[in-house]
């Protein structure tokens, strides 16, 4: 028993004198310095410990703080009290693997070419708030957008909103931006001139960012006729998964397309590995009495390839093969419908095998995609 205990106090003596070695500001692997980044030495054995921890267990190194309604005078980004006016302006002070998060109400007007530059790998953006609460970048101008050029980028609860006619896209993905990651944004068009303001492209995948995620987003382009909900060329590896996309586009709700390439600049427009299972695809408008558009929800070019599966997929045209322009991408359990109607409707877009003896035939004017 005496030599057990006197193996588990020796255990415990050398983790602690392990985890107590001083460290210098130097940002290290091993000890990353979370105090001032100009800082002086680490000479308290305790912060050096939980420096060390936070590198070890994941912890982001710094979080940096936006508030537009934030008034103190002081902007150094460190605290909710202390917080940037702008977005761009915490970009600008963090490193790669810091964290940014925006209050709640926090609103920007981009009126410039950039309203914000991604330039740092690695940055995890966080907006707080819901709905209309959510921090918004309105863009009133043409070539106003956020731009992500480094790799590894997350953004969290955001809220986009067009409030000029052409704005070229909301998000720009280009290629650096590999591994990018969007989740619960809003992409939407001012409510005070629906006919008018759009993005021809509210989020834009450019050739080169491979991997990125785009999850549980909700794109609303009304009856302005914007081309795209999401627009990608030249990228392997994307997933689009579990969003709404609904408007009156001229294109696609998604777009992998030839006109992808117009939108976010030059290179190959073959997209590979390329997946769009689980979303709502409403190539239309839901407002008043609404109407179905007579356009493709998905649009391709022979020679991409991927998977589009177990989608829920509105368009006014008469055949499940037009609505979704698949060309190369494998296709299955797609639900797809032309009927805007008082009645239940929705057609299976059958497998490799149509048998109307079990399979039942459609409930709508919409000729099922049947291959074999």
């Amino acid at each position: 028993m005496k030599k057990l205990i006197f193996t588990i106090c020796l255990i415990v003596l050398c983790a602690s004198t392990a985890y107590s070695i001083p460290r210098s500001s130097d940002r290290d692997e091993r000890g990353a310095y979370t105090g001032p980044r100009s800082g002086l030495d680490q000479d308290s054995n305790i912060k050096a410990s939980l420096d060390r921890m936070h590198a070890e267990v994941g912890i982001p190194r710094i979080v940096w703080f936006v508030d537009s309604n934030e008034s103190t005078g002081v902007e150094d980004g460190k605290s909710w009290t202390t917080a940037t006016d702008t977005w761009n302006e915490a970009v600008d002070l963090a490193s790669a693997g810091d964290t940014i998060y925006i209050r709640d109400v926090h609103t920007e007007n981009w009126a410039a070419i950039s309203g914000v530059s991604l330039d740092v790998a690695g940055i995890h953006t966080k907006g707080f708030g819901r709905g209309s609460r959510k921090p918004t970048f309105t863009i009133t101008a043409a070539t106003g957008s956020a731009t992500v050029s480094a790799v590894g980028n997350w953004l969290e609860n955001l809220r986009f909103v067009t409030s000029v006619t052409g704005v070229i896209s909301g998000l720009n993905i280009t290629g650096g931006g590999s591994d990018t990651h969007v989740t619960n944004c809003d992409f939407i068009q001012d409510t005070d001139a629906l006919t008018v303001d759009e993005f021809l492209c509210a989020l834009h995948v450019t050739h080169g960012a491979d991997n990125v995620y785009i999850a549980h987003n909700w794109f609303n382009a009304g009856p302005a006729q914007a081309n795209s909900g999401i627009s990608y060329q030249g990228v392997s590896g994307i997933l689009i998964e579990h969003n709404d996309i609904i408007g009156d586009y001229a294109i696609a709700c998604v777009d992998n397309g030839p006109s992808a390439s117009v939108i976010g600049g030059t290179g190959a427009v073959f997209a590979q590995e390329a997946i769009i299972r689980h979303n709502l695809l409403f190539n239309g408008t839901m407002s008043g009495d609404g109407e179905i558009g007579t356009i493709a929800a998905v649009n391709t070019i022979d020679g991409s390839s991927g998977l589009i599966a177990h989608n829920d997929v509105v368009s006014d045209v008469n055949t499940a093969l037009l609505m979704l322009v698949s060309n190369d991408y494998v296709r299955m359990s797609n639900i797809v419908t032309d009927d805007d109607v008082d009645t239940t409707s929705g057609s299976p877009e059958y497998g490799w095998i149509y048998d109307s003896s079990n399979r039942g035939t459609a409930t709508t004017s919409i000729s099922p995609h049947v291959d074999g």
